[in-house]
């Protein structure tokens, strides 16, 4: 019996436009989440909370930045990347960047799509693709 698994190789090419959104990603995300907490510290301090759980506002608000990172962008400008619509070739609407990110809650598939050389499944959604400026 002939079994062709043993000579299969699989190779996952990073290109270095997959490593600046990783970048820019986790410029965003480390962006989001110290202004998130100093936030929700301040606010907790301030004893406005009231009875909510710090936890339970930070995890909602994070959420809140982290879908909206795209329309301010501070990592893809640092990395000189931006999103641009598939139709115009232009930067994406507002809306467009907005929504990109919702499929963000399946982060496995999304990382998974990035190392295959695919576009995001938040990309394909809304017709958008993450380029070099």
């Amino acid at each position: 019996m002939n079994n062709n698994l043993n000579n299969t190789s699989y190779s996952f090419t990073l290109r270095s436009s997959d490593i600046k959104r990783f970048v820019a990603y986790t410029i965003d995300g480390a962006i989001s989440c110290f202004f998130v907490a100093f936030v929700v510290a301040f606010l907790h301090e301030l004893e406005i909370l009231g009875t909510i759980n710090p936890r339970f506002l930070f995890s909602r608000c994070f959420m809140v930045v982290l879908l909206s990172k795209d329309l301010i962008g501070i990592g893809k400008r640092l990395m000189h990347i931006q999103v641009v619509s598939c139709k115009t070739g232009w930067k994406a609407k507002w809306y467009q960047r907005l929504f990109r990110n919702v499929t963000l809650v399946l982060m496995p598939v999304e990382i998974i799509m990035i190392l295959l050389g695919r576009p995001r499944l938040g990309d394909r959604l809304c017709q958008t693709d993450v380029t070099l400026r």
